[in-house]
């Protein structure tokens, strides 16, 4: 789709806008789509218009919807896939070869948008095997092979790369970032079992309360029981009719819950499916029990308190937004990008052109500077997501961010206060430790007018020709306790910027 878009434009930046409309328009495409698929499960019409109004004034969903990323695209196409699958019998009789056809092209279109497209092609196929139709499996899956497959076959020829700078961007991503690979049996269940907490509580993403405001054990019993709900929902529309939703919900949570990352931002493709199970949920629930007008003054109070919070949450990230040139979600302070914007205009215009550029943003500066850019470390995505604790290195040891600095010939460090990163502490602190271990190797070459946003030059030639080389942190936790205080000390990063 952005390749589409861009072919139009092909003048960067000057065609910027034209694919931020990509995530925009699917989001609409989203949202009518999660209305129409609900509306063919047996919800009401006011039923489906609750539920995506609640996913529209998500806060998530302005956030996804304003940037380049796949999620909401994606979210688009699986629920176009779904809705075929949901068709009415007797249109779907008549449309017997053409049904799975687009099913299956829709599924692969939604796995080249994200892995996590694999899991609508899955659900057609257990839908389809479920109803004793073979064939039109088989008529699913070579579909979904067609747009699915060459992607696969190069994939499979190519080999991954061996240089850690590139493995985050590569297919070693998707093998090794999830709880079958290369994770001890412990490390595995504790990833699941954080997951699936998430998981549990995620009505906290839908309408953007905070612990702030609301005491965290008040608020996580709230979430529970909505989830709960939701459950009770779930179990009973699929024991009264078992159909593709069923099927995808399960092997997505699932997906998600074993990939070593929160699954936070993922969940949203599940909005209006999550709505639908818990009002079904609720609904059952009524029905087990006379319904009260305490009762239903209760549920009422909670969908209006509810939906106000978020939309109040939604406004307050638009005006931040707004007045910060720049996206957010929940109240997080945004990047500023006129100070980003500063630093790529420097890069273009003071640096050789085979400069290579460290940073965490590193697509971003490879655009809008015209320089190469990579990621500074290499990621363990256990130690960086699930065990933050003293002693752990999840972007490696000094010594390994020099070699790393050296074998790709990084000239500079982009350091901005990436509030969105999970790596920003950890990575300031590798600075702070590297500026220790190697005094006079790093100096600021230029600062923003905001001066958290600043470029580090590195002397590579200094640091390839250090007489000591530390090897682990406990040489360098020696070296520092016998050091004068404050000796060698040129960077201090490892607090706010």
């Amino acid at each position: 789709m952005l390749a589409g878009v861009w072919w139009l434009g092909p003048s960067f930046p000057d065609n910027v806008l034209f694919p931020k409309l990509v995530p925009f328009a699917c989001t609409i495409l989203w949202l009518v789509l999660s209305g129409l698929l609900l509306r063919r499960l047996g919800a009401s019409r006011n039923e489906a218009i609750i539920s995506a109004s609640f996913a529209a004034a998500s806060p998530w969903t302005l956030y996804l919807a304003t940037n380049l990323l796949s999620d909401l695209p994606f979210a688009a196409v699986a629920l176009g896939s779904l809705y075929l699958l949901e068709r009415d019998p007797v249109i779907a009789r008549a449309s017997k070869w053409s049904r799975p056809v687009f099913v299956g092209l829709l599924a692969g279109l939604s796995f080249l948008t994200a892995a996590r497209g694999i899991t609508v092609w899955a659900a057609a196929v257990a839908l389809f095997l479920a109803r004793r139709q073979w064939r039109s499996a088989l008529v699913a899956s070579a579909a979904f092979g067609i747009l699915a497959a060459p992607w696969i076959v190069w994939q499979s020829l190519n080999a991954a790369p061996t240089n850690p700078a590139y493995w985050y961007y590569s297919k070693l991503n998707y093998q090794t970032w999830h709880v079958f690979g290369d994770f001890s049996t412990a490390e595995a269940a504790r990833v699941v079992f954080d997951n699936s907490i998430d998981c549990a509580a995620w009505p906290q993403l839908l309408w953007g309360i905070s612990s702030t405001a609301v005491h965290p054990v008040v608020l996580q019993i709230v979430a529970w029981s909505l989830t709960l709900c939701a459950l009770i929902g779930f179990v009973v529309t699929a024991w009264r009719d078992l159909r593709a939703v069923h099927f995808w919900t399960v092997l997505y949570l699932g997906m998600i819950v074993c990939w070593v990352f929160p699954p936070d931002r993922f969940l949203v493709p599940l909005m209006p499916l999550y709505l639908y199970f818990l009002i079904a949920g609720v609904k059952y629930l009524q029905r087990r029990r006379k319904p009260t007008p305490a009762g239903q003054a209760l549920v009422w109070t909670l969908l209006v308190v509810s939906f106000a919070t978020s939309v109040s949450q939604l406004v307050w990230d638009t005006s931040l937004a707004v007045r910060e040139d720049s996206p957010t979600c929940f109240g997080q302070e945004p990047d500023n990008w006129p100070a980003t914007m500063e630093l790529m205009a420097w890069l273009q215009t003071e640096t050789p052109e085979d400069a290579v550029v460290g940073s965490c943003l590193d697509p971003v500066v490879n655009l809008y500077s015209d320089r190469k850019a990579i990621r500074p470390f290499r990621v363990r995505p256990f130690a960086l997501c699930y065990d933050q604790v003293v002693g752990t290195y999840p972007l490696g040891n000094v010594e390994e961010f020099r070699l790393h600095l050296l074998t790709n010939r990084v000239s500079y460090i982009h350091v901005s206060p990436m509030a969105w990163y999970l790596e920003r502490p950890r990575f300031l602190s590798l600075i702070d430790e590297a500026s220790r271990a190697h005094p006079g190797v790093f100096r600021v070459a230029k600062q923003a007018s905001d001066a958290r946003y600043f470029l580090l030059e590195v002397d590579l030639f200094r640091l390839a020709q250090e007489n000591h080389v530390r090897t682990d942190n406990r040489n360098l936790e020696c070296e520092r306790h016998s050091r004068p205080a404050g000796a060698g000390r040129r960077l201090d990063l490892t607090g706010d910027p």
